[in-house]
Protein backbone atom coordinates (compact mmCIF):
# COMPACT_ATOMS: atom_id res chain seq x y z
CA UNK A 1 0.00 0.00 0.00
CA UNK A 2 1.49 3.36 -0.97
CA UNK A 3 2.29 5.87 1.73
CA UNK A 4 2.48 9.63 1.77
CA UNK A 5 3.83 11.35 -1.35
CA UNK A 6 4.94 14.95 -0.77
CA UNK A 7 5.45 16.85 -4.01
CA UNK A 8 6.69 20.43 -4.26
CA UNK A 9 6.01 22.62 -7.30
CA UNK A 10 7.10 21.53 -10.76
CA UNK A 11 7.63 17.85 -9.91
CA UNK A 12 6.76 14.93 -12.17
CA UNK A 13 6.06 11.23 -11.70
CA UNK A 14 5.89 9.25 -14.94
CA UNK A 15 3.63 6.37 -15.89
CA UNK A 16 3.50 2.81 -14.59
CA UNK A 17 5.56 3.27 -11.40
CA UNK A 18 5.21 1.05 -8.34
CA UNK A 19 5.70 3.34 -5.32
CA UNK A 20 5.38 1.41 -2.05
CA UNK A 21 7.28 3.34 0.62
CA UNK A 22 5.88 5.02 3.75
CA UNK A 23 7.05 8.43 2.56
CA UNK A 24 8.34 9.86 -0.72
CA UNK A 25 9.46 13.50 -0.56
CA UNK A 26 10.13 15.36 -3.82
CA UNK A 27 11.60 18.87 -3.72
CA UNK A 28 10.96 21.45 -6.45
CA UNK A 29 11.80 20.20 -9.95
CA UNK A 30 12.36 16.56 -8.92
CA UNK A 31 11.37 13.96 -11.48
CA UNK A 32 10.70 10.23 -11.53
CA UNK A 33 10.56 8.59 -14.95
CA UNK A 34 8.39 5.63 -15.93
CA UNK A 35 8.41 1.92 -15.05
CA UNK A 36 10.27 2.30 -11.73
CA UNK A 37 9.98 0.29 -8.53
CA UNK A 38 10.32 2.34 -5.33
CA UNK A 39 9.71 -0.05 -2.47
CA UNK A 40 10.49 -0.78 1.17
CA UNK A 41 9.99 0.31 4.75
CA UNK A 42 12.23 3.40 4.64
CA UNK A 43 11.56 6.81 3.13
CA UNK A 44 12.94 8.23 -0.12
CA UNK A 45 13.93 11.91 -0.23
CA UNK A 46 14.67 13.64 -3.54
CA UNK A 47 16.32 17.07 -3.59
CA UNK A 48 15.73 19.95 -5.99
CA UNK A 49 15.92 18.89 -9.66
CA UNK A 50 16.90 15.32 -8.71
CA UNK A 51 16.02 12.75 -11.37
CA UNK A 52 15.36 9.02 -11.31
CA UNK A 53 15.29 7.88 -14.95
CA UNK A 54 13.21 4.96 -16.30
CA UNK A 55 13.25 1.29 -15.20
CA UNK A 56 15.09 1.84 -11.88
CA UNK A 57 14.72 -0.01 -8.59
CA UNK A 58 14.99 2.15 -5.47
CA UNK A 59 14.84 -0.29 -2.57
CA UNK A 60 14.72 0.88 1.05
CA UNK A 61 14.39 -2.72 2.28
CA UNK A 62 16.34 -5.75 1.12
CA UNK A 63 16.82 -9.29 2.27
CA UNK A 64 19.94 -11.30 1.68
CA UNK A 65 19.60 -14.42 -0.45
CA UNK A 66 20.11 -16.38 2.76
CA UNK A 67 17.11 -14.63 4.29
CA UNK A 68 14.85 -16.25 1.70
CA UNK A 69 15.88 -19.73 2.88
CA UNK A 70 13.73 -19.52 6.04
CA UNK A 71 14.41 -22.28 8.55
CA UNK A 72 17.46 -23.53 6.64
CA UNK A 73 19.32 -20.29 7.25
CA UNK A 74 21.46 -19.17 10.20
CA UNK A 75 19.51 -16.55 12.24
CA UNK A 76 22.06 -13.76 11.67
CA UNK A 77 21.17 -13.73 7.94
CA UNK A 78 17.38 -13.63 8.22
CA UNK A 79 16.76 -9.98 9.17
CA UNK A 80 15.96 -7.53 6.39
CA UNK A 81 17.94 -4.32 6.02
CA UNK A 82 15.81 -1.14 6.23
CA UNK A 83 17.26 2.33 5.65
CA UNK A 84 16.23 5.65 4.08
CA UNK A 85 17.54 6.76 0.68
CA UNK A 86 18.55 10.35 -0.10
CA UNK A 87 19.04 11.68 -3.62
CA UNK A 88 20.40 15.18 -3.20
CA UNK A 89 19.95 18.34 -5.31
CA UNK A 90 20.71 18.08 -9.05
CA UNK A 91 21.63 14.37 -8.82
CA UNK A 92 20.75 12.02 -11.68
CA UNK A 93 20.13 8.27 -11.48
CA UNK A 94 20.48 6.64 -14.91
CA UNK A 95 18.05 4.14 -16.41
CA UNK A 96 17.95 0.52 -15.23
CA UNK A 97 19.90 1.33 -12.04
CA UNK A 98 19.37 -0.23 -8.60
CA UNK A 99 19.74 1.86 -5.44
CA UNK A 100 20.07 -0.13 -2.20
CA UNK A 101 19.01 0.82 1.36
CA UNK A 102 20.93 3.57 3.14
CA UNK A 103 22.42 5.14 0.02
CA UNK A 104 22.96 8.90 -0.09
CA UNK A 105 23.63 10.20 -3.60
CA UNK A 106 25.48 13.50 -3.32
CA UNK A 107 24.62 16.86 -4.80
CA UNK A 108 25.21 16.95 -8.56
CA UNK A 109 26.18 13.27 -8.78
CA UNK A 110 25.53 11.35 -11.98
CA UNK A 111 24.84 7.63 -11.68
CA UNK A 112 25.31 5.92 -15.03
CA UNK A 113 22.74 3.60 -16.58
CA UNK A 114 22.66 -0.02 -15.36
CA UNK A 115 24.48 0.90 -12.11
CA UNK A 116 24.11 -1.00 -8.82
CA UNK A 117 24.69 1.37 -5.88
CA UNK A 118 25.17 -0.10 -2.39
Amino acid sequence: MPGLIEQADNTHIGLFNSIEVPRLQMAQGAEIGSYNIIRGRGKVVMGRNAVIADYCSVLTTTRSAYGMMGEHCPPEFTDPTDADIYIMDDAYVGAYSTICPGVRIGEGAVIGAYSYIM
